[in-house]
C-alpha cells in the first residue's frame, strides 16, 4: 500500500563508536583481575561464544556462505512429523506399539521407538503385524546391543519379504 509508513534505519549517533581493544580494556577493568577467558560460553555444539562481537570480527571472516534454507518444492527436505515413542523396559513393546499406529492414524509421518534397555524382549512379530513398515519412517536408539535387534528385524523382514 501506498500509505504504509516505511521504516526508520537504525542509527545511534549519540552513542560514540567503541572499538575492540577499548570494550577488552573496559571488560579487565570490570573483571577486576579475574581472567576474561571466563566470560567465553562453551557449547555443547563445540564452539565457543565470545562475551563481544564487533564489527571488526565480521570482517576477518570474509565471504560467509549463504545458509541452506529449505525449499519449499523440496519435499525430501521437509520437516516430518515423528513423535517419538518410549518403549518400556522389559517389555514386549506392545503398549508402545499401539501408540505409534494411533499416532500414523492421526497423520504422523514415522514413529521414533526409544529404548531404556536392550531391547531383547521386544516383539518384533507384533510390529511388523500393526505398522505398514514399507511404507513409513520408523527410527530406532537402542542403547544397549542394537545389533540384537537389529538381527531379529533383519530376520522378521526376510520371513515377510520386506525390506527396512
Amino acid at each position: 500500500m501506498a500509505d504504509t509508513p516505511r521504516p526508520a534505519p537504525v542509527s545511534f549517533p549519540e552513542f560514540q563508536t567503541v572499538s575492540t581493544e577499548a570494550w577488552q580494556e573496559r571488560i579487565r577493568r570490570d573483571l577486576k583481575g579475574a581472567d576474561p577467558a571466563a566470560l567465553l560460553w562453551h557449547t555443547s555444539e563445540g564452539f565457543d561464544v565470545q562475551p563481544f562481537y564487533h564489527k571488526e570480527a565480521l570482517e576477518t571472516l570474509g565471504d560467509l556462505p549463504s545458509p541452506l534454507l529449505p525449499e519449499p518444492a523440496a519435499p525430501d527436505r521437509a520437516w516430518r512429523n515423528v513423535p517419538v515413542v518410549r518403549v518400556a523396559p522389559q517389555n514386549s513393546g506392545h503398549d508402545a506399539v499401539d501408540q505409534a499406529r494411533i499416532s500414523l492414524d492421526r497423520g504422523a509421518d514415522g514413529v521414533h521407538f526409544i529404548f531404556t534397555d536392550d531391547a531383547s524382549t521386544f516383539d518384533v512379530d507384533y510390529l511388523h503385524s500393526f505398522l505398514p513398515l514399507e511404507t513409513t519412517f520408523i527410527g530406532y536408539s537402542v542403547p544397549h546391543h542394537p545389533s540384537s535387534l537389529l538381527g531379529r528385524l533383519l530376520a522378521a523382514s526376510n520371513e515377510l519379504g520386506a525390506f527396512y
